[in-house]
């Protein structure tokens, strides 16, 4: 269903709901009238049917209308999540509900130069995320190389799962669209670490029984009339109140309870209906979250307990609970050791439901923009062959589809060309659609053959005033970090994309820099593409094993510079910097 069908059933659901609201204030009117007239001496009995009458009259109102309400909940869901959905299909990003700092990922390259996090990054995308663990989980899946080739292979498994399994990934899909706030999951596995007390079990019930007993003792004593037992016992009761209730954090109970409740029931609800779909145990990945191992259980003890301590809100009954017996004691023992069970255990539900949660994302983003699945091999010295790459972030419209191949008799590709050809672009293209097919994704590329590979870049180098870092500087690291990994002999091979190398520098000493920095890459393991202005380095090939020159070029046809944005074999044959200024107005006209 379309968003405009599903606002217009919203905006239905939302009369329907205001009428409702204008009905129950009418007829709670009608009761206090008729109990009014009911209530008078000579009052017929009338009176009284009709009071009764609309009683039960607003009782079924009110049934009705939180069931409504209920739908109102989940229509709007739907909405929110169709307008998410809608805008991912067309490259809008939609920044979630994130409740901390993207601080974890800073130093990383790829986070910096391939449009990962920010406002328009590539994760700004999918606000599907229900906890904090799932979006760090989805941006380190990005970023980081996978551990093997089986890794990928079941990643990719899984996110197939999900994307057949349409009807229960829209359901968690829309329970994100329906939560204020993330589930942070760091302060969950904080609160839960957090102990009460530290005497186990056993000993805890021991405190719980001498409390009981003398209680007992108490209540019996009053009624007999034996004072010195009396107060001996209270004195008694006071006392192992103090020290045992001190010692347990007796006051701290309850809130913590809430407190973990509601952090738990999205996991519960999400566990509730995993459990109805066949797989999802196995396939989907929700093995740590399923059966008795899983979160309901305990989850149940949770909430059992801090609804057996919320009678504090009832300060009477309190008090006469806790009278006839140890209440808020015996439920805070119980909340203790549900808590302890939590604290082993949350950890293994957390990574599970990330997981599940970066799995979902990714076949969202295999119906909106996927077009084929990966294929991956075992060969670490086979590169890359992809046909039909596009850049991810651009809108069909604008995308131009190249082909790359990376192998042993080509490792290095050296690609020249002219100003806003689209030499950075295709870097950018390439590296994110091997992040997108190692995150267990389908690629916006016709076809793409692989081995695992490390992605390392220098596309962005930037300077650093806090660390007195120029942006040379800055790039100078990067190189030096690219290839001390290109250059180790063990470990995952290395693709490395490298644009303008050495562009902060002088001529002859770029050209310098980067003639040794293109050797030292060939001599490595690794594979990639350099990109430059200087012509002069595509005399490289045919000295250098493996480097093959590629360029993009421009055209000027009727006097306006038009780019094909295609990918070629060979050095550029051109150059538009003089273009580029003559028709920006600079007074060059006699230097062409």
């Amino acid at each position: 269903m379309s968003s405009r069908h599903l606002q217009s059933s919203l905006s239905r659901v939302e009369k329907t709901d205001q009428k409702l609201r204008g009905v129950r204030a009418g007829v709670f009117v009608a009761i206090a009238f008729s109990a009014f007239m009911a209530s008078r001496p000579t009052a017929p009995s009338v009176w009284t049917l009709l009071a009764s009458a609309a009683i039960l009259f607003f009782v079924v109102l009110i049934v009705v209308h939180q069931r409504l309400k209920d739908r109102l909940k989940i229509w709007r869901g739907r909405v929110a999540l169709e307008g998410q959905l809608e805008a991912l299909s067309m490259l809008t990003p939609r920044p979630g509900h994130l409740v901390f700092s993207d601080l974890e990922f800073k130093d990383s390259h790829l986070v910096r130069d391939l449009d990962i996090l920010g406002a328009s990054g590539f994760v700004s995308l999918f606000p599907f995320f229900i906890t904090s663990e799932g979006y760090r989980r989805f941006v380190r899946r990005l970023v980081e190389p996978p551990p093997s080739l089986s890794d990928v292979q079941a990643r990719q498994q899984r996110v197939k799962f999900w994307e057949r399994s349409r009807v229960l990934r829209r359901a968690l899909l829309r329970r994100s669209s329906t939560l204020e706030t993330v589930v942070n999951t760091e302060e969950l596995q904080t609160l839960t670490a957090k102990a009460l007390s530290a005497l186990p079990a056993r000993g805890l019930y021991i405190r719980f029984a001498i409390i009981f007993a003398i209680q007992i003792v108490l209540v019996l004593a009053f009624p007999l009339g034996v004072k010195w037992l009396a107060t001996s016992a209270l004195i008694a009761w006071l006392g192992a109140y103090v020290l045992f209730a001190r010692d347990l954090d007796l006051l701290a109970a309850y809130p913590r309870a809430m407190q973990l409740g509601r952090s738990l029931r999205v996991m519960k609800e999400l566990v509730t209906r995993l459990q109805s779909v066949p797989g999802a145990d196995v396939a989907g990945g929700a093995g740590a979250m399923m059966g008795a191992a899983g979160p309901l259980p305990v989850l149940a003890r949770v909430e059992q307990a801090a609804g057996a301590l919320g009678v504090r809100q009832n300060p009477l009954v309190a008090i006469l609970i806790n009278v006839l017996g140890p209440w808020d004691f015996f439920w805070a023992i119980r909340m203790e050791l549900a808590r302890r069970d939590l604290e082993h255990r949350i950890g293994d539900w957390t990574a599970a439901l990330a997981e599940l949660e970066v799995d979902c994302a990714l076949a969202e983003w295999n119906r909106a923009h996927g077009v084929s699945w990966p294929e991956f091999t075992d060969d670490t010295g086979f590169g890359i062959d992809g046909r039909g790459v596009v850049h991810p972030l651009l809108s069909k419209k604008k995308r131009v589809a190249n082909d790359i191949r990376l192998a042993r008799d080509q490792r290095c590709h050296l690609v020249t060309g002219s100003n806003m050809a689209g030499k950075s672009t295709f870097l950018r293209s390439i590296g994110m659609n091997v992040i997108i097919a190692q995150a267990g994704a389908k690629v916006p590329a016709a076809a793409l053959k692989l081995a695992p590979i490390r992605v390392e870049s220098s596309l962005r180098p930037s300077d650093s005033l806090a660390d007195g870092f120029s942006s040379f500087y800055a790039e100078v690291s990067d190189l030096v970090d690219i290839l001390k990994r290109a250059g180790a002999e063990s470990g995952m091979t290395s693709l490395y994309l490298i644009d303008e190398i050495f562009r902060g520098t002088n001529n002859r000493e770029r050209r310098i820099g980067a003639e040794a920095v293109i050797r030292a890459l060939a001599g490595t393991r690794a594979f990639g593409l350099v990109t430059t202005h200087d012509l002069d380095l595509s005399t490289l090939e045919g000295s250098v094993d493996g480097l093959r020159n590629h360029h993009f070029r421009d055209d000027v046809v009727d006097g306006v510079m038009t780019f094909s944005y295609e990918y070629k074999s060979g050095p550029c044959p051109s150059t538009n910097a003089i273009k580029v200024m003559v028709n920006a107005g600079l007074p060059v006209k006699g230097q062409i």
